[in-house]
């Protein structure tokens, strides 16, 4: 919140297009992660030469280069900072250019194949891309400032979910969620990142993921505008699905943190492509304690907290994977959770005899 409000404001927007090249990156892309085992992009070396002249080591707690920085294209750092505020920035952006004046950077030459190498984990085109926002809502009276924070998060939606969910709906069987995409929403998308990084459900942590789905029909939508037509394309028939959910996760009885609640959802597969597409839900849930990522400020006791996820058509949003994605977590094929096992045999125990509860977990294709 605290950076968005301070690169919002109009005299940095403006000095940022007049007086440089803005690039914003994620911190566990441009930072080899050993602990994790990421392989590293090109841009690695550059990125760590150049920020390594700075003090970020001495200066901030943990192994992590975040902040601001001012740099030449020949990797000399100029100016570092990792603490928000718009006069501080705008005192930050002068230092960094007269000492970029005082000493400018050497020409140096930089290859075709550095420029079109792979910077992050992008989003494949069949891949779904789903932003994800979170609130605490209301904050409770006399909570820290920092739970008025808006959470930042993003969902992908596989092709092979859809097609899967398409191959159920021809079979004419009882319809469910993807196991999947069900665990994907539970660990990796209902969690608490008002007050900072991140911190995923593991399998066990799971409590309760009990979903139902139900086919709407077929409609007729607005295919997507061409970039090239001045005027939008004929409609596309697609297959409409509602969802709806009840969750429940904690990492104990008495203590750490947890969440409950439950989710309804809508969404498109077009069959033409087996996507999903128009993506949109809305959670309501209780939370309480904080990740060790996420404590400071924590509110005491138990607090609302609230999710909408939609569909994002942001090209930007393309290349900025979830944090699963990013830190090499079970992510497209989640292993498996024991409370959603044992929804599936309590659906199973109650469904007609005559119909056959499907929950299709496809083979991944695609990274």
């Amino acid at each position: 919140m605290n950076r968005a409000f301070t690169f919002s404001n109009p005299k940095i927007i403006r000095r940022l297009k007049e007086e440089f090249i803005p690039y914003a990156g994620a911190t566990i892309e441009l930072q080899p992660n050993v602990i994790l085992g990421l392989k590293p992009f090109p841009t690695t070396d550059w990125f760590m030469a150049m920020a390594n002249q700075a003090k970020w080591r001495s200066t901030q707690g943990g192994n992590t280069t975040q902040g601001t920085y001012i740099a030449g294209a020949d990797g000399k750092m100029y100016a570092w900072k990792n603490t928000p505020g718009v006069s501080s920035t705008l005192k930050f952006m002068d230092e960094g250019l007269a000492a970029f004046k005082k000493t400018p950077p050497k020409t140096v030459e930089i290859s075709k194949e550095t420029l079109e190498a792979p910077f992050c984990r992008a989003a494949k085109p069949t891949t779904t891309v789903c932003a994800v926002y979170s609130r605490v809502r209301p904050v409770p009276a006399g909570a820290d400032t920092r739970n008025y924070n808006l959470g930042r998060e993003y969902v992908w939606l596989y092709t092979e979910e859809a097609a899967a969910l398409l191959k159920s709906l021809d079979a004419k069987t009882a319809l469910q969620l993807p196991d999947s995409m069900i665990s994907r929403l539970v660990r990796f998308t209902l969690i608490d990142v008002i007050r900072g990084e991140a911190d995923f459900w593991m399998p066990r942590h799971v409590r309760k993921a009990e979903f139902t789905l139900k086919h709407i029909g077929s409609v007729e939508v607005d295919a997507p505008q061409n970039e090239d037509a001045k005027t939008a394309q004929a409609k596309v028939r697609v297959e409409r699905f509602e969802f709806s959910g009840d969750f429940s996760s904690a990492t104990g009885t008495f203590t750490g943190h947890g969440l409950e609640g439950h989710i309804d959802g809508e969404f498109d597969i077009d069959p033409a492509k087996e996507q999903f597409t128009g993506f949109r839900a809305y959670a309501k849930c209780e939370a309480w304690g904080a990740t060790p990522l996420g404590n400071k400020g924590a509110i005491r006791g138990k607090f609302p907290l609230v999710f909408a996820i939609v569909e994002t058509k942001d090209p930007a949003a393309r290349e900025i994977p979830p944090s699963g994605v990013s830190r090499d977590r079970d992510y497209k094929i989640p292993d498996e959770l024991p409370a959603l096992k044992a929804a599936r045999a309590k659906a199973a125990a109650t469904a007609p005899a005559q119909e056959k509860v499907l929950a299709p977990t496809p083979k991944p294709t695609e990274p």
